[in-house]
């Protein structure tokens, strides 16, 4: 995955197990509606660090405050997030084969 902040494209590490539990954990936050609007900075502030983090710290919170465009940003966020979950399915693929064969 990656996010362009200003002029610099980021790529993430190499995703782990706690990767996931932490977009599950961040999504979940979403949709249960966050701070309940009580404390949007804070929602911010969520969303900055949960990048920060996806990221392993190769830029910090301040950087994508000032450099992480604004149109789009929040649904970007969200599907990095979501882009987590579907990568830890891997290369599952669904055959429409029945479970026990029946002969006619």
């Amino acid at each position: 995955m990656k996010l362009k902040l200003g002029e610099k494209t980021y790529h993430t590490k190499e995703l782990m197990f706690g990767d996931l539990y932490k977009a599950n954990e961040f999504i979940k936050y979403i949709n249960d509606g966050g701070s309940q609007g009580k404390d949007p900075l804070a929602e911010f502030d969520k969303m900055a660090e949960y990048l920060v983090d996806l990221f392993a710290g190769q830029f910090t919170v301040d950087d994508v405050y000032k450099k992480l465009p604004n149109k789009g940003c929040m649904l970007k966020i969200v599907e990095l997030a979501n882009e987590v979950q579907t990568e830890s399915i891997g290369q599952l693929e669904i055959k429409n084969v029945p479970a026990v064969t029946e002969e006619i």
